[in-house]
């Protein structure tokens, strides 16, 4: 299974967060508003404010069926979300598609984009809102690394990022080196998955065992350098709360 996870590396101030909307996944029909049980039909009309919604998406997932419509308030575009229950899950500022030609971005974002890639080419932008401004983003490689640059529409870096890959990766395929440490740390106990992550300088390993009833992690680097080690939380210990001590009558 592979996984991304990011390292902030660079300039700017980072907005953190994901795009106001998002598109749900799974069976999409259109159904009239008409159609629409009470409900989810109340609440659309209520949160369109008296404009027009001329369709409705109605999506299913997971069991779980949302109820999605643009609406023009003010002169903009709305996007609607509702659950089966007519409960509100998202009002957003709709900004249009999420990928854009790279010559179709404002020219302050090429300009940045062109920059803080050491000249690199784009044909393709994602574009999302985050806090009621358009931002621009793009993956590029920059010294044999990956990094994701994130501007907002008039040009400004938000954020640079060294892109880390991480997949499990079995105990027999490691370094020699990595499972030898692996097993001496163990101390015989079972070791489970093992990630591997290539990033900032070469792989580091990481691994869960137990010991005596205890749970443990370990990073390891691929020459089998210890990294860290470092006992897990139990999670009932943290929810535990203390009990009063029992007071002993004189």
């Amino acid at each position: 299974m592979l996984r991304n996870r990011i390292v902030t590396t660079a300039l700017g101030a980072t907005l953190a967060g994901s795009a106001i909307f998002s598109a749900c996944r799974g069976d999409e029909t259109k159904v009239k508003l008409a159609d629409c049980p009470p409900a989810v039909r109340k609440t659309l009309e209520l949160e369109a404010k008296g404009a027009k919604v001329d369709a409705v998406q109605k999506l299913s997932e997971d069991g779980a069926t949302t109820y999605q419509a643009s609406v023009v308030l003010a002169g903009k575009t709305y996007q609607i979300r509702i659950d089966g229950k007519g409960v509100l899950e998202q009002l957003a500022l709709d900004v249009g598609d999420d990928e854009v030609e790279f010559k179709a971005c404002p020219s302050g974002v090429q300009t940045t984009l062109r920059a803080e890639s050491h000249q690199a080419k784009f044909d393709t932008v994602s574009r999302e809102l985050r806090y009621g401004v358009a931002v621009y983003s793009a993956v590029t490689r920059i010294g044999g690394k990956e990094y994701s640059l994130v501007v907002a529409q008039n040009g400004t870096l938000i954020e640079k990022m060294l892109v880390i890959a991480e997949d499990d990766i079995e105990l027999s395929h490691c370094p020699a080196a990595v499972q030898n440490a692996l097993k001496e740390h163990a101390r015989g106990g079972k070791i489970g998955v093992i990630t591997r992550s290539t990033g900032i300088s070469g792989h580091v390993f990481e691994a869960e065992f137990e010991i005596d009833g205890q749970s443990y992690v370990v990073e390891l680097t691929e020459g089998g350098g210890l990294i860290s080690k470092s006992r897990l939380e139990d999670e009932d210990e943290d929810d535990a709360e203390p009990q009063p001590a029992l007071s002993r009558s004189p």
